[in-house]
């Protein structure tokens, strides 16, 4: 099967690899080749380090980028876009993609912390603090002795709140949840004592303590 495209591609079985620049390759099932073809795809990376296949177009008074995932998706629905479920920005395989909104993006990031652990921070010598960010606003979800226990604590709390979007610290597996999670799920540790209630009383606390 031979398709005529700007970019060189190799295709394997029914995944093709097509050449970009910086020495990247994006991905795409066979049957999108068609769609893709028509462009001259370049490697896009962003501060984060993160990659995008994209296409720019450099006339004058009509400069643009093109988007590979885009195109592949081009019909959103209201409030949404298209999400690479494995973060790889190059990966435009229909299996990696989804439309998301921004906030279940914001679920399915890394930010990992210096804990070592997504949504959690060492808080002095009180222990380990779990935190979640919900729609730009940030929620404590409780104080706990190691950062393995808030870690899971937040674990349960971004299921909760962004199901399949979450990207959490232990497998799914670990975690024995029903298929409809309420909004907030209860984290069962060790009660706060009140100079840490103190201390957080700035910020949003979600019931998550037992």
């Amino acid at each position: 099967m031979t398709i005529e495209a700007k970019n060189e591609y190799v295709i394997e079985g029914d995944v093709v690899r097509v050449k970009l620049t910086r020495g990247r390759w994006m991905l795409c099932d066979l049957a999108d080749l068609p769609k893709l073809a028509g462009y001259r795809w370049h490697a896009a990376a962003r501060p984060s380090g993160r990659a995008y296949a994209a296409n720019t177009n450099n006339r004058p008074g009509a400069l643009s980028t093109t988007y590979a995932h885009n195109v592949l998706m081009p019909s959103p629905p209201a409030g949404m876009t298209p999400d690479h479920i494995d973060m790889d920005g190059l990966n435009n395989r229909a299996g990696n993609l989804r439309y998301a909104t921004h906030s279940q993006q914001k679920g399915n990031s890394l930010g990992w912390s210096k804990s070592g652990f997504k949504g959690v921070s060492r808080n002095g010598i009180h222990g380990f603090q779990a935190r979640i960010r919900i729609n730009g606003k940030q929620a404590g979800l409780g104080t706990f002795k190691t950062a393995e226990e808030a870690a899971r604590c937040y674990d349960r709390a971004a299921l909760a709140t962004w199901g399949d979007f979450a990207r959490i610290n232990f497998p799914p597996s670990d975690y024995a949840l029903p298929a409809l999670l309420p909004s907030v799920l209860p984290c069962s540790h060790e009660k706060e004592e009140e100079e840490e209630e103190r201390i957080f009383s700035e910020q949003t606390v979600l019931p998550f303590a037992s």
